[in-house]
């Protein structure tokens, strides 16, 4: 189940009352908190998601879901990390592949990262949870088309609420 986008007022208050998981979670991991946090919280959000929106959940305590969800994220997070050393480049003098470790961001490209997951961040509490689902399977390189014969409308649909996306993108950069 992908994120919803943002958490309803009562979701909020559970994923503040059970946050201490996060760093329980990080702690018994030997996780840095600086490194990993960002990481594990997106899983324990889904994970409140779903525990209060699942019925089938309901016979496993919160904790049991959301260190499942936040275990998930992390295996996740370091299988993308092991693709990326594995990032083939063709040696033209031999015909071998060798490994290409991939460089750290420069300061200007995390910090272009950094306010772009922001930008996100707050786009999901402005938007409604059909234009989040749109924007994600667009931003995943689903074609109009497609993502309207998945959520059962028409290709009118879609670009309308992608318009209205970019309509709100537009406004939150003015106000920056």
């Amino acid at each position: 189940m992908p994120f919803d986008g943002p958490l309803t007022e009562e979701q909020r208050r559970f994923a503040e009352q059970n946050h201490n998981l996060v760093y329980k979670f990080l702690h018994q991991h030997g996780l840095s908190i600086d490194e990993y946090y960002d990481i594990v919280i997106f899983g324990f959000l889904l994970a409140v998601q779903r525990y209060l929106t699942d019925v089938s959940l309901a016979p496993y305590a919160f904790s049991t879901v959301a260190w499942s969800a936040m275990e998930s994220a992390l295996r996740n997070h370091r299988r993308t990390a092991r693709r990326r050393l594995r990032l083939h480049t063709k040696s033209s003098r031999h015909g071998r592949y060798r490994i290409c470790r991939p460089e750290l961001p420069s300061e200007s490209e995390w910090m272009s990262q950094l306010e772009t997951t922001l930008l996100l961040h707050t786009l999901s509490a402005m938007v409604s949870a059909q234009q989040m689902q749109v924007l994600q399977l667009r931003a995943q390189g689903v074609s109009v088309r497609a993502i309207a014969t998945r959520l059962k409308t028409n290709i009118q649909q879609v670009n309308e609420l992608l318009e209205d996306v970019r309509n709100i993108l537009h406004k939150l950069s003015d106000e920056c």
